[in-house]
């Protein structure tokens, strides 16, 4: 067995074009299966609420610096870091819960640092949110802005970690 697989990989180092196309081969194959097998990642649909709910924007037309002079537009960001399944309780399986994702949510938003009435300079602000998302009777349910029960239902669901806002 030992004298196959060494006289196999002395015949590769004898022909690198073999070699090569073999790599070649491989990681071809290894990119075509990968795109085959579900992800890890949220569901199309919520990863479109979370965009809408958390990125603002701060437009060019909210302070000219000067008339005529245009001022770039500043947006924040929505990063999803780390996503896992929850555990669907069986009070919640019975009300048409059949998927639960935990996720951390890290927000980065722009706003305007201002004297008095006039706006200088935008500033950057990050909030982390720990939040769940449901799939109940086949809609994927989020919930934005409720702090209070974003933690009770990381504990319910059985996430990962313990919980972290702020």
């Amino acid at each position: 067995m030992k004298a196959a697989l060494r006289s196999r990989f002395e015949t590769f180092l004898e022909e690198p074009k073999r070699l090569l196309y073999l790599a070649l081969v491989g990681f071809l194959s290894f990119w075509v299966l990968r795109g085959c097998m579900p992800g890890k990642g949220l569901p199309a649909e919520v990863s479109e609420t979370i965009e809408k709910t958390y990125i603002t924007c701060i437009s060019s037309y909210d302070t000219p610096i000067e008339p005529g002079v245009d001022r770039q537009p500043e947006c924040g960001k929505a990063l999803v870091e780390m996503t896992s399944e929850g555990v669907v309780p069986a009070p919640e399986q019975a009300a048409g819960v059949t998927r639960a994702i935990c996720y951390r949510l890290r927000v980065e938003s722009p706003r305007w640092q201002t004297t008095g009435q006039t706006r200088h300079e935008v500033l950057w602000s990050e909030r982390t949110y720990d939040k769940v998302t449901i799939l109940e009777n086949g809609e994927w349910r989020t919930f934005q802005d409720e702090d209070a029960m974003d933690e009770q239902r990381w504990l319910e669901y059985g996430c990962p970690g313990a919980y972290a806002s702020g």
